[in-house]
């Protein structure tokens, strides 16, 4: 989801002014970068980096069913292929008791 559709789904009712990319803002975040792929296994819903070998013990039991992803393989929020979207989020706001507490200065900002 991007920012300004979060926005409109929050408060639809306010103004919302396009200001731009501000200096040294990013467009996108790197979540899993080609180095870190390396040691990367894909699961359905999330991947898992595994530390380096030689500095941890480490139990791969628990990555039974993991996928390993291609070689030079990324992951960030450019090339993700699920978005969050409205829907997505009134589903998960629903599931908070106190509106406020999701969402606190949506009275102050419109």
């Amino acid at each position: 989801m991007r920012i300004v559709d979060l926005a409109m789904a929050i408060a639809p009712e306010c103004r919302h002014e396009v200001v731009g990319i501000r200096l040294g803002e990013k467009l996108h975040e790197v979540l899993l970068t080609e180095d870190e792929s390396r040691r990367a296994l894909e699961f359905d819903d999330f991947y898992v980096v595994r530390p380096d070998n030689r500095l941890h013990e480490w139990d791969e039991d628990f990555l039974e069913g993991g996928r390993p992803v291609p070689q030079g393989f990324h992951y960030s929020s450019d090339n993700n292929v699920w978005w969050f979207t409205d829907e997505d989020y009134w589903r998960l706001e629903s599931e908070v008791k106190d509106e406020k507490e999701l969402h606190p200065l949506r009275e102050a900002v419109c």
